[in-house]
């Protein structure tokens, strides 16, 4: 058996914590094929998790990124947008968590970069600020100089107020550059570098004359590759940057390393820079992949697969380590998605349940803890929750309503926190809120079929209507499994038997032909169907949500029923072999207004 391969299409943007209060978002130069705005490769978003709560969502930055020139050739590659890129999370015990990112191509030139170019990105666990490393492989068979522009643009949310500019400045001692963004609210910054670089520039954005000194440093280094050395700045819409000639030989790599620093004050900022200088840029790198690797392991904890496939496990670490930094480090909250360009920076309960139950039965119990006590002080006073809150702030975000598949995913979720953990803490903090959903589910049984109350579920479909959903009833039951077997670990027989009663209802309900009346899930075709709708006729829909009955052992899975069900599914929704469809004729990633990114797969899934 030969190993899976990486795919050859890259993520577009990646999320990067440092686990407590810095989180940066890398992105390439599309989001997705329809994105029209100029990007990365680089950093596009920097926030700091510090201090007030209202200034979490702050994006500090337009862009940190590099460009180029090739003095040996008199080639120029200072459009940042025209680099194709790659993006990838490493796994190797000597670079785990290192986030590197490759330059592939610059289009529309007919001569490319002869060196091969990458950038490699440490946030560096528990401290302020993010190691970056350029590393340049001459492929030629000549010695090539390169010139690097390593770029910081900063965002002013008050750049329209001229009473409220940014402040930078040159620090010769520590070899960087200062920001002070205070007037605006916002935070102080620190660009530096590792080694003596050849020039430097805190540059107003805004001024156009040419030859100006106090000018972008983009500017000047594409006419002639140099900066000016303005030392101080004050104005709206400021960048800082540094320059640095090298000359790579023929099979050679150079590396060339910054970091940048944030914070709430100058005392803290340079605290942060120096710690940084401090240390060499290796050693934060080989810092960062230790306490990576450490934290994959967990102690000997946690559960990491062992395939013969390496494909397999590298994925599965990769996986982890993205999840990881995807999650709000001080609030818990895990973002949808780590490419903003459609879904924003939302937290949708449901999924990240799925994801804390995942961090849990992989041996993560802290980030899961995290996760299920946010969600605990978002619930409802009726026991429920809304579809979306922020992942910055973890405020209500209006989506489709009503989405109750969470209620149950909360209770097994806490269910498999504390049969993981054994922790009684947890358990009586959570309590009151997982009785509060279990009662919820409890009390809005539908008394005209016995199914759990209807709602849009995990397809968010207003247009077909509310639905007692088989994929939300399958989480209904397996919640309030999970709230027996609490109420029992609490020696609470009253409400362990208050509790058995609603799963015996819905699961009838679910069992029962859907030609009956009133009508249940299961088709006598042999499968079951979406669900049934709120007037109590079939949702006969051979849906692939409602596997979910037989993923969650809600029906078993040996049993006649389940083998009919799957089998049906598979014969009427597989698409190019191994995928499944989520109903036929879906045009969510064809022709539907809320595709998120257009025409996504060239056709309707399954006609």
């Amino acid at each position: 058996m030969s190993d899976t391969s990486p795919s050859n299409r890259s993520a577009s943007s990646l999320y990067l914590s440092n686990w407590k209060d810095v989180v940066a978002i890398w992105e390439g130069n599309k989001l997705t094929q329809t994105d029209v705005l100029p990007r990365g490769p680089g950093i596009a978003e920097l926030h700091y998790l510090g201090g007030r709560g209202s200034t979490w969502s702050i994006n500090n930055v337009v862009s940190y990124c590099g460009v180029f020139r090739d003095e040996t050739r008199g080639e120029k590659y200072t459009n940042i947008s025209r680099f194709e890129s790659e993006a990838w999370f490493e796994t190797d015990a000597g670079s785990a968590g290192i986030l590197r990112s490759g330059y592939s191509s610059y289009t529309g030139s007919a001569v490319q970069p002869k060196c091969r170019i990458e950038r490699r990105h440490a946030a560096v666990p528990e401290q302020q600020f993010i190691v970056v490393q350029y590393q340049l492989s001459n492929t030629s068979a000549q010695a090539t100089v390169i010139n690097l522009l390593d770029d910081l643009r900063l965002n002013n949310i008050a750049a329209h107020d001229p009473a409220m500019p940014v402040h930078a400045w040159h620090d010769p001692g520590r070899n960087a550059l200062l920001a002070d963004m205070s007037a605006s609210g916002q935070f102080f910054l620190v660009l530096g570098a590792f080694q003596t670089m050849d020039g430097f520039q805190a540059g107003d954005e805004d001024s156009s004359a040419p030859g100006n000194a106090t000018g972008p440093a983009l500017r000047s280094f594409d006419s002639n590759g140099t900066l000016a050395n303005n030392a101080n700045v004050q104005a709206s819409n400021v960048s800082l940057a540094f320059t640095k000639r090298i000359s790579v030989g023929p099979s050679e790599t150079k590396t060339i390393s910054m970091y940048l620093a944030i914070g709430p004050d100058l005392a803290t900022v340079l605290s942060a820079a120096d710690a940084a200088r401090n240390q060499t840029a290796a050693f934060w790198f080989s810092q960062t992949a230790t306490q990576w690797t450490q934290w994959l392991s967990n102690g000997g904890k946690a559960r990491r697969v062992h395939f013969a496939d390496h494909g397999l496990n590298t994925l599965f670490d990769a996986s982890l380590i993205a999840v990881k930094n995807m999650q709000n480090p001080v609030l818990g909250t895990i973002v949808a998605s780590t490419n903003p360009f459609a879904y924003g920076y939302k937290n949708w309960v449901r999924d990240g349940s799925i994801v804390a139950i995942a961090l849990d039965a992989s041996g993560h119990y802290a980030e899961a803890d995290k996760y299920w006590r946010w969600m605990a002080s978002v619930q409802g006073d009726n026991g429920s929750w809304k579809t979306t809150y922020g992942f910055w702030t973890g405020a209500y975000l209006s989506f489709v309503e009503p989405e109750y598949d969470s209620v149950g995913a909360f209770l097994y979720g806490v269910y498999r926190h504390h049969r993981a953990t054994g922790d009684s803490n947890f358990l009586n903090d959570l309590w009151p809120a997982a009785k509060r959903a279990a009662d919820w589910i409890l009390l809005n049984i539908a008394p005209q079929n016995g199914l759990g109350a209807a709602d849009f579920s995990i397809w968010e479909e207003p247009e077909r209507g509310l639905q007692h959903n088989s994929f939300t009833q399958a989480w209904y039951v397996i919640g309030l499994y999970s709230a027996q077997w609490l109420a029992e670990v609490r020696g609470d027989t009253n409400l362990t038997d208050w509790y058995a009663g609603g799963p015996a209802s819905i699961m009838t309900s679910l069992q029962r032909p859907s030609s009956w009346q009133p009508p249940g899930s299961w088709d006598m075709a042999g499968y079951y169907g979406r669900g049934v709708n709120a007037d109590n006729t079939p949702a006969a829909l051979q849906d692939s949500s409602s596997n979910l009955l037989i993923a969650l052992g809600i029906i078993d899975a040996r049993s006649g029923r389940a083998r009919s069900h799957i089998g049906t599914l598979l014969s009427a929704l597989t698409k190019n072999s191994y995928g499944l469809a989520r109903y036929r004729g879906d045009i969510y990633y064809n022709t539907s207004q809320w595709d998120p990114a257009g025409d996504e797969v060239g056709g309707i899934g399954l006609e």
